[in-house]
């Protein structure tokens, strides 16, 4: 009947569909003589085990191993053809591995997704924990592929490598730890880290340093660990530069924080934006076209152009919200048909009374002047530096371009600091304060800031030059949080990026058609690959927290009930049981 199918062209699985149990194959032991003495090897044993790939569907292999009995410590021979099929004690095969990795991770399917297709193209059932489990598998494979490669990849990167380093966290939970080639788009290396200690992040780039070699620069932000950590580089005359973005926000930072929170807790006092809100969703309510002309406006006072701001510091969302309240009262004359609707007048009446109330507050005011004149220094740093607009990657320079403009704001950032110690002097109050928050740390760190190395071709062409920021990590990470929303349908994820295996950064470098041929030649050819890989035996996944809740449930049992009483009960022992 098989012999059949097989003239007809079924699949095997769909030949196990109709005839209701798995084929079996044989795969005998290639050696037939020892390779130390060359005598005839006698059969062993025979093993039997379920395995299921996408070539041959679900099919019975029997194994048939071999044995030299000449030797004390006689080695088992066993079949080649199986161990590149399948990993030795497993029942999915190399390529079913793949497959679910590639959906799972580059097509970002989610687990009944890959059932479906799966259960449709290749008649494959597989429940969802054990596309979980696969890919897993897949990431293990991929990790040790990975490393097994770093002479090839290595040989890849000639000219050197700028070692750009960042972490990630998610709500204060566990996080991930980045060495990227920022001239590739490659991912070197992987961690995963409790916090930006020099503890746990120095291993990790020591050991990228140990595979690829010395970079020719570090990019990093301006944390203390990460300094610490590339100490050993620095020692050796490797420049350590810090990101230009991450100088510029913690430099917002120091010039608005204090200020802005204060006027967020002055704003909640006036319950400015309940107000609003409770305002426009009775106006919205309301059929008359006047009170529609309000509703605008005050959608117009809280939302703005209705555009997604920048994050803070390179937007005051709240201040400019604030500046369009009290902007109100020059246009009323506009809205001089809804006054005479009695509705309406009350509407407006309410927002007047809000706007005065805003206007009367002397701190408030205050606050927002002190605000402004910050934020034009904080606007002068961003011009100087030119990072407008950070939250967006710019368009891609030529390298030689790119090398100038380096050049260019090296030169406007020493003019300006120059223009700054001019103004430091006639400076009072609050201004000079502000000044110096500029100029200390941009003093302290100049020598961070530039000297940018670039690799040039023989004929003098410019080639690469070190990227002034770590915005290709960030946009990475960002990436990485909407893959992960897309394969598991959630928007909290909170414990999925702390669970989230370091490996799965790597799947990055598989968009890149040069690291798939250094690796493997092509995606094709990565099951092959993988046979040849021996992954660690370490758990991918932290499940602290399920054995955790686990241990809890079974302590509550042998605690004695609540009391509403509150009546003293006996002491309970808690007898510790093997388990």
């Amino acid at each position: 009947m098989r012999g059949l199918a097989e003239l007809i062209g079924w699949e095997p699985s769909r030949t196990d569909r109709v005839l209701g149990h798995p084929a079996t194959l044989d795969f005998p032991a290639e050696d037939v003589a020892c390779a130390r003495c060359g005598s005839s090897a006698t059969v062993y044993k025979t093993t039997r085990r379920t395995v299921v790939t996408l070539a041959q569907g679900r099919i019975e292999a029997r194994e048939i191993q071999r044995i030299c009995r000449g030797h004390p410590e006689p080695q088992v021979q066993r079949s080649r053809v199986l161990a590149e099929l399948v990993p030795r004690g497993q029942r999915y095969g190399y390529d079913l591995i793949t497959r679910v990795g590639c959906l799972r991770f580059l097509e970002l399917c989610q687990r009944r997704e890959i059932r479906a297709r799966l259960s449709i193209r290749h008649g494959i059932e597989l429940s969802e924990g054990t596309i979980s489990a696969l890919s897993d598998r897949f990431l293990l494979h991929l990790g040790a592929l990975h490393r097994d490669r770093v002479a090839a990849l290595r040989q890849g990167m000639r000219g050197g490598y700028p070692l750009h380093i960042d972490g990630t966290h998610y709500q204060g939970s566990g996080g991930l730890f980045l060495c990227y080639n920022g001239w590739r788009g490659w991912v070197l290396h992987a961690g995963r880290i409790d916090s930006e200690r020099i503890e746990e992040i120095e291993p990790i780039v020591e050991q990228t340093v140990s595979w690829f070699g010395r970079p020719v620069a570090v990019v990093r932000d301006q944390s203390s660990a990460c300094g610490a950590a590339v100490a050993f580089l620095t020692d050796v005359g490797v420049p350590d530069l810090l990101c230009h973005y991450h100088v510029l926000k913690n430099l917002g930072k120091r010039l608005l924080h204090r200020a802005y929170r204060r006027l967020v807790a002055l704003w909640r006092v006036h319950k400015g934006s309940s107000t609003l809100r409770a305002l426009l969703r009775r106006l919205e309510r309301a059929d008359d076209p006047a009170a529609r002309e309000v509703a605008a406006a005050v959608y117009w006072i809280l939302e703005g152009e209705g555009k997604t701001p920048p994050c803070f510091p390179f937007a005051t969302p709240l201040a400019g919200r604030i500046e369009r309240l009290l902007s109100v009262p020059q246009h009323l004359g506009a809205f001089a048909s809804a006054r005479t609707r009695l509705a309406c007048k009350a509407d407006l009446d309410e927002l007047g009374e809000l706007v005065h109330a805003v206007e009367a507050h002397g701190e408030l005011q205050e606050l927002l002047q002190r605000l402004h004149a910050r934020k034009r220094l904080f606007d002068e740093a961003r011009a100087v530096f030119r990072l407008a607009d950070p939250s967006n990657p710019p368009d891609p320079l030529l390298p030689d371009i790119q090398l100038l403009q380096y050049r260019d704001i090296e030169d406007r950032v020493d003019l300006w600091r120059r223009d700054l110690r001019r103004r430091l002097l006639p400076a009072k109050g609050d201004l000079r304060k502000a000044i110096e928050a500029v100029l200390e740390p941009l003093d302290t760190m100049h020598h961070h800031l530039f000297g940018h190395p670039s690799l040039s071709a023989p004929d003098g062409r410019v080639l690469h030059v070190v990227e002034r920021t770590n915005n290709a990590l960030e946009h990475l990470f960002s990436h990485q949080a909407q893959d992960l929303r897309r394969r598991t349908g959630r928007k909290n994820l909170g414990r999925d990026l702390e669970e989230l295996p370091a490996e799965a950064a790597l799947v990055h470098n598989l968009r890149d058609p040069l690291y798939v041929k250094l690796l493997a030649g092509s995606l094709a050819d990565l099951p092959r690959a993988f046979a040849t890989t021996q992954p660690d035996a370490h758990p991918l996944r932290n499940r602290r927290h399920g054995l955790s809740k686990r241990r809890v449930a079974s302590l509550r049992h042998k605690l004695p009930q609540h009391n509403p009483a509150n009546q003293p009960t006996a002491p309970t022992t808690i007898t510790a049981t093997e388990s």
